[in-house]
């Protein structure tokens, strides 16, 4: 999804997964504002996957096994949610 080009405080990114009491907790580079922001907008495109990067790592989380999608900094935390069906 996306990549830092320069460097940033990092956020935390937690995704709940379908069927499952566990949750993914990742670090990403960027700015929680438009790292939300591109949540929102993959899943409002009808996208099939969200895919997160950081170093050399990259996260692939098919969109139909997301639960909710949790954003937040030092400053503030927002949650991202949706149903699935």
């Amino acid at each position: 999804m996306a990549e830092a080009k320069d460097k940033k405080a990092k956020v935390k990114v937690r995704v709940g997964v379908v069927h499952s009491g566990k949750e993914l907790e990742l670090e990403v580079d960027l700015d929680a504002k438009k790292l939300s922001d591109e949540v929102i907008k993959k899943l409002s495109d009808g996208e099939r996957v969200l895919t997160f990067e950081t170093g050399d790592s990259r996260t692939i989380i098919p969109i139909d096994k997301v639960t909710y999608v949790e954003v937040s900094d030092s400053k503030k935390a927002g949650t991202i949610g949706f149903g699935g069906s």
